[in-house]
């Protein structure tokens, strides 16, 4: 088993500037400019228009120019209006801001709508250790095999098909969130090795925080191969959204975009939503749950010291292989 976290001491630096850990050595290019990170597999390039100026007032003076729309996130922002002249009318505000985004090589998906929380294309062991967003610090690969990075959906993704083979990400790293409890959305490509009823659990993601979690799987016999979101909020009440197998959209050997979507801060929404190449599935109950109904849920906070996983980190093997995982700290439907 090869175990691989950033920052950890078993990485030392060579004569030639490059990272070894232990036998196997991994390339490493720690000063990536931002601008090659944001090229990878769809990272954003942001731009602001300015704003126009005020109208000048009939017989007074012209308005104050509007200022820049702002460009937080890659939104439209307002510019403030001109002040009115002597007799005048309001000036205009300036023109929101525009965002430019860079083209997707072929096959790579939809272009992220806003600023993902965590963004890792997953090509390379790089890309999980320096994410195009998010923070990579403490972020983990453990995987039996020196070529489970291999050919993805958009350029290379990452097998996990082996027992205690994952990847994991810090939840929040300083003031940096790159998970999200409470609202929330998870968009990748994912390739299942199995069928959706071979009766074996499936880990997909998995998150936990105190009492409180989050897991996204396949399940097995014992729970009639349904495909389940469960969360257990801050005080470690358990409630569940499922689809029955026969609403699972999905085929081995077969790419998949699955969208799952979460919001338990609104009190007249139903909270969860799950989509399979942007079409939102059929929900079932089973054993008396499910589909999480509507109310708001105290989710608990991302800890510092734990991970968000995908992968196998609870003995159910992800038998599957993932690519361009996105989280979002808002809700993200598939576009």
């Amino acid at each position: 088993m090869v175990f691989i976290q950033a920052n950890w001491p078993r990485f030392v630096r060579s004569p030639s500037g490059s990272r070894t850990l232990n036998a196997m050595r991994v390339s490493w290019l720690a000063g990536l400019p931002a601008l090659a990170l944001l090229v990878a597999c769809g990272g954003d390039d942001f731009s602001s228009a300015e704003g126009t100026g005020g109208t000048a007032g009939s017989g007074g003076a012209s308005g104050a120019a509007g200022t820049a729309g702002a460009t937080s996130g890659g939104s439209s922002g307002n510019g403030q209006g001109g002040g009115a002249g002597s007799g005048g009318v309001t000036g205009f505000g300036g023109t929101g801001g525009s965002v430019s985004q860079p083209t997707l090589p072929a096959g790579c998906g939809t272009q992220p709508p806003m600023q993902p929380l965590l963004y890792s294309t997953l090509d390379d062991l790089s890309s999980v250790l320096n994410p195009v967003f998010g923070d990579g610090t403490g972020s983990v690969v453990a995987k039996s095999a020196e070529n489970d990075f291999g050919t993805g959906f958009c350029n290379d993704g990452l097998l996990l098909d082996d027992a205690g083979e994952y990847v994991g990400f810090k939840q929040i790293v300083g003031a940096t969130p790159n998970f999200s409890f409470t609202t929330g959305t998870l968009d990748l490509m994912y390739r299942p090795n199995y069928t959706r009823t071979d009766g074996a659990d499936h880990l997909i993601m998995r998150a936990e925080s105190g009492a409180g979690s989050m897991s996204i799987r396949k399940a097995g016999a014992s729970n009639k191969n349904h495909f389940q979101f469960t969360i257990r909020d801050a005080a470690g009440t358990l409630a569940e959204t499922q689809i029955a197998p026969a609403q699972i959209p999905i085929a081995q050997g077969v790419w998949v975009r699955l969208t799952i979507t979460w919001d338990f801060s609104q009190a007249a929404t139903r909270p969860v939503h799950i989509y399979f190449d942007g079409r939102e599935a059929e929900y079932s109950s089973t054993n008396g749950l499910g589909p999480i109904p509507a109310g708001i849920r105290a989710m608990p906070p991302p800890n510092p010291l734990q991970d968000v996983t995908f992968g196998d980190k609870a003995n159910q093997f992800p038998s599957a292989r993932f690519d361009d995982i996105k989280i979002y700290g808002a809700v993200v439907p598939p576009m």
